[in-house]
């Protein structure tokens, strides 16, 4: 998939997402999602059918994030305006040492069913799931507060998103983003 990626100031790129099985031993029996030269996500399925991201590397940061049980993708059975909560541990690791914990910590997550809209993005039009997830935590020196709001069709995946993001770390990183995708076609 290619996405149009808008920040709140207006810049534009794009984005080229993939999702293939994963060939990765410590994720095995899942699924590898790439987000060509920024991150990469491994989802794997839990016992009760819910498709989870277990873990993210961050190509930038150089850093792997793990979490424990896994954050929800897609929950069965939910109905528009019902809400699930969880609560996941959070390890982070450096690229370079995968068995170091450099920070932990735990996230918050509140995922809700927001309903079933027609959107119409430069792919085409969409009858798509909103799903918002929200995100509230400390990992390390990190406070973290991230909203998403996500168009899922199916066939598609992801075809509409919004992000509203809060990372403060002290003097040591600080990330307060607003960006939107788009998308743009299918490859």
């Amino acid at each position: 998939m290619v996405l149009r990626v808008v920040t709140s100031d207006g810049k534009e790129t794009t984005e080229t997402h993939r999702i293939e099985k994963t060939t990765d031993a410590a994720f095995a029996r899942g699924w590898h999602y790439t987000i060509e030269g920024i991150a990469e996500l491994y989802f794997q399925k839990d016992s009760a059918g819910i498709v989870r991201t277990i873990a993210e590397k961050d190509l930038d940061k150089a850093v792997l994030s793990r979490f424990t049980s896994g954050d929800p993708l897609i929950v069965p059975g939910l109905k528009p305006g019902q809400s699930i909560k969880s609560a996941h541990k959070v390890e982070v690791f450096g690229l370079s040492n995968l068995t170091d914990v450099t920070h932990s910590g735990s996230l918050n997550v509140t995922y809700t069913y927001v309903g079933t809209y027609r959107v119409t993005v430069p792919s085409g039009t969409y009858d798509a799931a909103l799903i918002r997830w929200n995100y509230t935590g400390d990992v390390g020196p990190a406070t973290i507060k991230d909203s998403q709001y996500r168009f899922l069709a199916n066939g598609a995946g992801e075809v509409a998103m919004i992000q509203i993001r809060s990372i403060s770390a002290l003097l040591i990183y600080n990330d307060h983003t607003k960006r939107g995708k788009l998308l743009e076609r299918m490859q």
